[in-house]
């Protein structure tokens, strides 16, 4: 399973309108879940902006404790990859969006995401690789 700070945010945040989907989806998880490092940073950002730094030190602590999360670092060549995804695409979305989809479609992972255009990208990726 590969996480986007789109469900990571619904996760935390209980007055996202997805936060108890975010929760069941969660628990019900019996994988190991990656973070990419990119995800990691940008969700940590959206915390400090939206519940303040002490509520964002919770969060990550809480998620580098959980023995499921793993926070994946990625290397140049993915982050070229996922430029060359952007290029070829040309899809409004973040870089980060595109590595989401990229890692999804190139590990075979699910997705925890509640962002449309991510999934739809990830979903014609993964049909392309395995045609």
């Amino acid at each position: 399973m590969i996480a986007d700070s789109s469900f990571l945010v619904s996760l935390f945040l209980s007055e996202d309108v997805n936060h108890t989907r975010a929760k069941k989806e969660f628990l019900a998880n019996e994988k190991h879940i990656l973070i990419p490092i990119s995800v990691f940073e940008e969700t940590v950002n959206i915390f400090v902006y939206r519940r303040g730094i002490t509520f964002c030190l919770g969060a990550i602590n809480e998620l580098l404790q959980n023995e499921n999360i793993i926070i994946y670092y990625t290397d140049e060549n993915e982050v070229l990859d996922a430029i060359e995804l952007m290029s070829d695409n040309k899809r409004k979305m973040s870089l980060i969006d595109y590595e989401v989809a990229y890692f999804a479609a190139q590990k075979n992972e699910d997705l925890l995401c509640f962002d449309k255009q991510i999934l739809s990208l990830t979903a014609n990726l993964k049909r392309k690789k395995n045609s």
